[in-house]
């Protein structure tokens, strides 16, 4: 091996295996690049799509804390739409059919000039696997000139052989990353270095062409003049890149290496000295284990560096430690990140300051992905500090109860009673009292007399507006009906109605408006259901307006649910549907994407009743409540939709499995709305099986509950699946007069339900589409790729692209998915 005068460590080489690759990056939706850690995946991207004419969005991924990454993936988007960027940010990581489609609608909406690349660095550390099933949905998508590319340690794609099979992926696997003997030979010429062919060979042996291990043997060889094999890795990358630094960079890397990637300030922040930048440019030039992100203004660290670097970290001194994660605690509240403040400062063993985050952070960081974590550090934050810092204790308190955790709610709470108690301050003693008072209010869901005596008990104590209250939390966790919420005893309707009007004012004064408009919304479905449509919907506008004002969406879709009941018994299926299209603007305007499954519901109520249930969204008709983003609270309501749903598609038996199961989940509330939609279900598939004596049995059971708040509505609606039992029943003079009335109501319900039916077929002609764009646009909704399209009609894939283009802007629509909804 000989030295030539010049040499060049930071020279890069790639095979002629690899570049041919990469040049296929941009003839394929998905490019997975799998190797071990050190192989150049991220280097040959890199180097690939430099200064060519693309839109770049790389996401690296630094952790495994999916918050963390989906938050940075969303604002890459704000370089070509800021309002893209912001409405993903909103529906937030998608986890089921309804969030991947407004996903990738949303990025397939993106005005741009030049193909896009998509690079995702480090796959491998995102372990959702619903985002893997996002990748796979976008990629089947086939946005036109957008294409991903993944860098991983492991291919973890249950589905990359379809889509490799489908011409939608290529695999660039570590073979192609290796450097065989004649290419270390021409990467370490590159470097200044000429090589024995034998030497190529004894290298190959030791380092089997993995890159960075080449690239310290050759750190080791300009060091030494020799060429040894080291015993091993950490050996061997200690003697070229961390002994060689100074006394002073190996203790500023020491301070810097908690941080997967890092800021010039946050540096400054952590290092006691003001040098840091010099420091850091010392680094970039010494060794390419550090890099700096232009775009980004960050600084990074390779894998194996740092995973060098903890390791010397764990084994320095505790206090040491304990002052480098205390920084790190400062600089993360500084940075207002407030759940990475708190972790950094219970490494640091500061619980004061842990719970100053807590309090500053007020749970909008908290969620269920770091239920354990929140719940350790309270476990053993020492009581004293606790008692100290109540506002922390009632945000811990919130989430508790958000989480399910009855049990440690109820301990922390009598812990935290106690230490108000002892609060002197008798305004501070009143305001955490009355904060304490709204937390205890939601542990009365859904009985609204209780809750009212908490919300007056709070008016009370609190000085003002409380400074605790999350309006992040839907009021209405997801419903699109209040009185289904609230609505627990027989023969009590009216009064929980009125108790709720009463209530709400004083509730909105606390609250500054959280769920504004539901009172009204209760009283229209008491109208509703009692079968007063016109009252229904002037009270129903009165509810829509001001939630409007308070820009309450909870509030918002339920006002617009019962305005499309309404539409829909009056017969005006266009107008229903046209309010189901409001009712989705207003929750993509309000961010709130939770709602859209609620949409999902209003929508299978219309084609429920229709009897269409190929126009029901697939994760209802499947009865996949868990799909969705809807709070446990709502599952009663679906089971509302979904049970209608296996009735018209012939599953009595299955319903009637399933009965005791949906009963017992009405019960526990209880939800007495619920309990009668059931108990119709349950009669109609008893009748359809001829079980006569069992569907009378669950139909009077039903009407039992309903009558004494004539409530009807739910008998009306259904009377297509249970009528011969209602004129049994009427004829043997059980609820004789309410049945009639029921019957006499239904008759006009189910002839606008016919009529309308019959205008399903004269809708309005589609957009005028050619033989041939008509065809591609089948082969789309049947599922085949544009490369499968264009080998079955003899054409060119660049042709299908350009088809499909014209067939998007004349059907208005801009992703695959929204082409098959259209032609549904």
């Amino acid at each position: 091996m000989l030295k030539n005068k010049r040499h060049n460590t930071q020279s890069l080489y790639f095979s002629e295996q690899l570049i041919a690759a990469l040049k296929q990056i941009t003839g394929y939706p998905l490019t997975v690049i799998e190797a071990p850690m050190g192989y150049g995946k991220t280097t040959a991207v890199k180097e690939y799509i430099a200064n060519r004419n693309f839109e770049v969005l790389w996401q690296t991924v630094y952790d495994n804390v999916d918050m963390h990454f989906w938050g940075s993936f969303c604002k890459l988007f704000a370089e070509l739409d800021f309002a893209c960027s912001v409405k993903l940010t909103e529906i937030g990581m998608p986890e089921d059919s309804v969030t991947r489609r407004e996903v990738v609608d949303c990025i397939a909406g993106i005005e741009r000039k030049n193909t896009t690349i998509l690079v995702i660095d480090d796959f491998h550390l995102i372990t959702k696997t619903e985002f893997h099933d996002f990748i796979v949905y976008l990629v089947k998508n086939e946005i036109p000139d957008f294409h991903v590319v993944i860098t991983t340690r492991m291919a973890s794609f249950d589905k990359l052989d379809e889509l490799k099979i489908k011409g939608l992926a290529q695999h660039i696997t570590q073979m192609l990353l290796e450097l065989q003997p004649t290419e270390i030979v021409k990467y370490y010429q590159k470097c200044g270095v000429r090589l024995k062919q034998e030497e190529a060979h004894i290298l190959y042996a030791y380092t089997e062409g993995w890159v960075s291990a080449l690239y310290l043997c050759l750190l080791g060889f300009l060091q030494d003049g020799r060429l040894e094999k080291p015993a091993n890795l950490q050996e061997l990358f200690s003697k070229t890149i961390f002994r060689p630094l100074s006394g002073e960079l190996k203790n500023f890397m020491l301070h810097i290496c908690l941080f997967d990637y890092f800021t010039l300030p946050q540096a400054q922040a952590m290092w006691p000295q003001n040098n840091a930048p010099v420091l850091l440019r010392q680094l970039l030039t010494q060794n390419a284990f550090i890099q700096f992100d232009t775009r980004r203004q960050v600084y990074h660290l390779h894998n194996i560096f740092i995973g060098y670097l903890r390791e010397l970290f764990a084994e320095q001194a505790e206090e040491t430690k304990r002052k480098i994660w205390q920084a790190a605690g400062e600089w993360y509240a500084s940075a207002e990140n407030y759940f990475a403040a708190m972790e950094a400062f219970y490494q640091a063993g500061d619980f004061d300051q842990l719970l100053v985050a807590v309090e500053l952070d007020k749970g909008n960081s908290i969620n269920s992905e770091y239920k354990e974590t929140i719940i350790r550090y309270f476990s053993e934050c020492p009581e004293k500090v606790k008692q100290n810092h109540p506002v922390a204790s009632l945000v811990y308190a919130r989430e508790l109860l958000i989480f399910g955790e009855t049990e440690l709610f109820i301990l922390h709470c009598r812990e935290l009673e106690q230490d108000i108690a002892q609060i002197t301050d008798q305004t501070m003693k009143n305001w955490l009292g009355g904060e304490l008072e709204l937390v205890y209010m939601f542990t009365k869901y859904n009985d609204i007399f209780a809750m009212a005596e908490h919300v007056h008990r709070a008016d009370e104590l609190l000085p003002g507006r409380s400074k605790l209250c999350d309006h992040n939390t839907p009021w209405t966790l997801g419903a699109p009906s209040v009185l289904y919420m609230f609505y627990r005893k027989s023969g009590e309707l009216q009064q929980e109605v009125k108790s709720l009007t009463a209530t709400m004012p004083l509730y909105y004064k606390l609250t500054a408006g959280h769920g504004l408009g539901v009172e009204y919304i209760m009283e229209a479905e008491q109208y509703y259901y009692t079968g007063d449509l016109e009252n229904t919907e002037i009270v129903s506008h009165k509810a829509f307006q001001m939630a409007k004002a308070g820009r309450q969406i909870g509030s918002i879709v339920g006002a617009l649910f019962l305005q499309i009941q309404v539409a829909f018994a009056q017969g005006d299926l266009a107008f229903a549907l046209k309010l189901l299209e409001e009712m989705r603007a207003e929750i993509r305007a309000s961010r709130q994407v939770l709602y859209l499954h609620t949409a999902d519901l209003c929508e299978a109520f219309v084609f429920a009743h229709l009897g269409q249930p190929d126009k029901i969204a697939a994760w209802i008709e499947a009865g996949d409540f868990a799909a969705s983003r809807l709070l446990a609270p709502v599952l009663a309501y679906f089971n509302i939709i979904y049970g209608r749903v296996m009735l018209i598609n012939g599953q009595e038996r299955k319903l009637l499995g399933v009965a005791d199961h949906f009963m017992g989940i009405a019960v526990f509330c209880p939800n007495l709305l619920s309990q009668i939609y059931i108990y119709i279900y349950i009669a109609a598939a008893n009748k359809k099986l001829f079980r006569r004596e069992a569907a009378l049995s669950a139909l009077r059971r039903g009407l039992d509950i309903a009558v004494s708040d004539n409530v009807i509505m739910p008998f009306v609606e259904n009377m297509d699946l249970i009528e011969p039992l209602f004129a049994e029943l009427s004829s043997k003079g059980i609820y004789r007069e309410e049945t009639m009335e029921i019957i006499k109501l239904s008759k006009s319900y189910q002839q606008v339900i016919a009529a309308m039916n019959k205008t399903i077929g004269g809708e309005a002609a589609k957009p005028k589409l050619t033989d041939r764009e008509r065809e591609i646009a089948l082969l789309v909704v049947d599922g085949l790729t544009n490369r499968e399209i264009a080998a079955g009609l003899s054409i060119s894939e660049n042709t299908v692209k350009t088809q499909l283009k014209r067939i998007f802007e004349k059907l208005g629509v801009h992703s695959r998915a929204l082409l098959t909804k259209y032609f549904e």
